[in-house]
C-alpha cells in the first residue's frame, strides 16, 4: 500500500456502549499523527444510543465509518467485517469502553513498525480501572523487551487489546473467527504471530486504559467461566488455526491447554494487587522522595 494513503485502521466492534463510546472515539481523534488513518465502527445492533453517538462524530470527522449489523452477530463477526473493510497497512482494535491515554501512542507505534519489518506487532502496558475505582496494571514488565516468535507462541507476553498495533498480514480473516472462543484478543494475537512468524515488541509505558467492569466479555465472567473460556480458546486454536498436528506449534499449544486444565485462571490474585488512587498517589510520593529534591516534590504534588 502507498505510504501517502491510509496508514492505519482503528477497528471498534461495539455493543451498547453509549456511556463510554464518546471517550473511546475522542481518545483516537486526540492522537497527534503525521499520517492518514480511518476509524471503522461496527455496531452489533445496539439497543441504546451507541450508533447515534457515533453518527454525531461521523458528521464532524469523515475518517469515521459506521456500519450497523442487521442482527446481533457477536464480536467475532464485527471484527471480521471491519478487518475486511480496513485499508491500512496496520490495524489497531479498540473496544468501545477503553481509552488511549497518550496523544502520540499511535504515531510511536506506526513509526516502530515502519522501521522494523521483522515485527508483526508492538504493544505496551495498560492501566486497569475497576468499578470500585481501584487500579492495577496489565503487565509487570518494567523494561522494554522484544519477544521472539517462539516466546509469543508460548504465551510469554500478554498485552491488552487497547495496547497492540498489528501489521495487517491478510486482506480478510478466515471463518474461524466466527467461532465463539476466538472472538477475543488472544485469538487475534496468536493468529497474526503464527501466520507471520515475526516478533512482537513490548514497551513498559502505560499508554491505554482498560475499563474492567461487569458488562465486558471477560470482566462479566466468574473465575470458573474464565478458566473454561481459556481452555476453549486454546482448543479452538488447535482445531481451527494451527490444524496440522505435526507442527511444533501444535505441541506447544496443546501443552498449554493441558497445563491450564489443571490450573485455572490467576486473575483473582492480580485483582488483589489493585490499589485505590490515593494509594497510587502515596506510592508515587514515596518514589518521588527518593528521586526529587523537596522543592520540586512539593510543587509536583501540591494538588
Amino acid at each position: 500500500m502507498k505510504k501517502h494513503g491510509t496508514r492505519l485502521s482503528v477497528i471498534m466492534p461495539v455493543y451498547n456502549e453509549q456511556a463510554r463510546i464518546a471517550q473511546a472515539l475522542e481518545s483516537v481523534l486526540f492522537q497527534d499523527v503525521d499520517f492518514q488513518y480511518e476509524v471503522i465502527v461496527i455496531d452489533d445492533r445496539s439497543t441504546d444510543d451507541t450508533a447515534a453517538i457515533v453518527r454525531s462524530y461521523q458528521e464532524m470527522f469523515p475518517n469515521i465509518t459506521l456500519q450497523v449489523n442487521e442482527t446481533n452477530r457477536g464480536k467475532g463477526y464485527g471484527f471480521m467485517r471491519a478487518y475486511a473493510m480496513a485499508v491500512g497497512e496496520y490495524f489497531h482494535v479498540l473496544d468501545g469502553d477503553d481509552v488511549f491515554l497518550s496523544y502520540n501512542k499511535l504515531q510511536r507505534q506506526v513509526d516502530f513498525l515502519d522501521a522494523h519489518d521483522d515485527y508483526v506487532a508492538v504493544g505496551h502496558n495498560s492501566l486497569i480501572l475497576f468499578d470500585d475505582q481501584r487500579v492495577s496494571l496489565v503487565c509487570r514488565g518494567l523494561e522494554p523487551q522484544s519477544f521472539a516468535y517462539d516466546d509469543c507462541i508460548r504465551n510469554r507476553l500478554y498485552c491488552h487489546t487497547s495496547a497492540l498495533m498489528y501489521r495487517k498480514i491478510h486482506k480478510t480473516l478466515p471463518d474461524a473467527f466466527l467461532a465463539k472462543p476466538l472472538r477475543g484478543d488472544s485469538a487475534v494475537y496468536f493468529y497474526h504471530v503464527f501466520h507471520s512468524k515475526k516478533k512482537v515488541m513490548y514497551w513498559p509505558e502505560v499508554l491505554s486504559l482498560y475499563n474492567f467492569h461487569g458488562n465486558g466479555l471477560w470482566s462479566g465472567m466468574s473465575e470458573q467461566e474464565r478458566g473454561h473460556l481459556n481452555c476453549q480458546v486454546l482448543q479452538a486454536l488447535l482445531d481451527l488455526v494451527i490444524v496440522d498436528q505435526s507442527l511444533e506449534e501444535y505441541t506447544v499449544v496443546k501443552r498449554r491447554l493441558e497445563q491450564l486444565r489443571s490450573a485455572r485462571s490467576t486473575w483473582p490474585a492480580r485483582r488483589q494487587q489493585a490499589m485505590t488512587l490515593d494509594e497510587v498517589l502515596s506510592q508515587c510520593g514515596r518514589t518521588a522522595a527518593k528521586v526529587f529534591d523537596p522543592q520540586v516534590r512539593s510543587k509536583a504534588f501540591r494538588g
